[in-house]
């Protein structure tokens, strides 16, 4: 195993973990207290008005979401490097598959900046417009999350298959993309998906909070102490 491989791999943990600890707090911040927070999906005008009332705050909302664009990339590249031992076509479709969620993002980010420009001229377009731009964010947002799923199920399973990380943070990962992709399919399908939004949104929080949190976890350790006896074996291996 090569020193540069080492410090390398241990970089690109680094980096991931750092960069998955700012999504998480950009990404509550963003959809939480701003999208969720000013959007009403059953009352567009008054939507319309919070978005005026609030536009330093709507933008801030628009930024956080650009720049979780940009490092979910990092991330991907990150994860890409730590796990490339335990199977490089794997992990470089999973980079990929997180990097088409990304830019479905940044689009869905389009509509979304879009809206509020319906919002601040009143006069010239309808409410229902706006409306229509802002429900065309949820969409795309959920199109793309079908990727993010196939990219968490393509990490859980290498992790699981390697052994490089603990087992059952590969099952509950891999389970989380499956959520990801349930639910994003669902909403797309269904007619009544209303009636059962709740218990989806639930087990998709659930599932992915615990698991990409304890990935970040794991990124942390890896970047901070050698690597576990398996891990380095596959790395040994892969650069031989």
């Amino acid at each position: 195993m090569s020193t540069t491989s080492l410090s390398t791999t241990r970089l690109a943990a680094l980096t991931a973990a750092v960069s998955y600890t700012a999504v998480f707090a950009l990404a509550v911040f963003a959809n939480f207290f701003v999208r969720i927070g000013l959007i009403d999906p059953d009352n567009p005008e008054s939507t319309m008005a919070a978005i005026r009332d609030q536009e330093g705050l709507f933008r801030l909302g628009l930024a956080a979401f650009t720049v979780i664009f940009i490092l979910d990339i990092v991330i991907a590249w990150g994860l890409y490097v730590v796990l490339k031992p335990a199977g490089h076509a794997h992990s470089l479709h999973a980079a990929w598959f997180r990097i088409a969620y990304s830019v479905m993002l940044a689009v869905a980010t389009v509509f979304l900046s879009l809206g509020m420009e319906v919002a601040l001229q009143p006069s010239r377009l309808d409410a229902e417009v706006g409306m229509l731009m802002l429900n065309a964010f949820t969409v795309t947002w959920s199109i793309g999350l079908t990727a993010f799923g196939m990219h968490l199920v393509l990490v859980g399973v290498m992790m699981h298959r390697s052994g490089m990380a603990p087992r059952t943070l590969g099952i509950v990962l891999a389970a989380a993309g499956l959520a990801y992709i349930a639910d994003s399919l669902l909403q797309i399908s269904l007619v009544n998906y209303a009636a059962i939004s709740s218990v989806m949104v639930v087990a998709v929080a659930i599932l992915s909070v615990v698991s990409e949190l304890a990935v970040t976890v794991w990124l942390f350790v890896i970047a901070q102490k050698k690597r576990p006896a398996k891990a380095a074996e596959l790395l040994a291996s892969s650069t031989d």
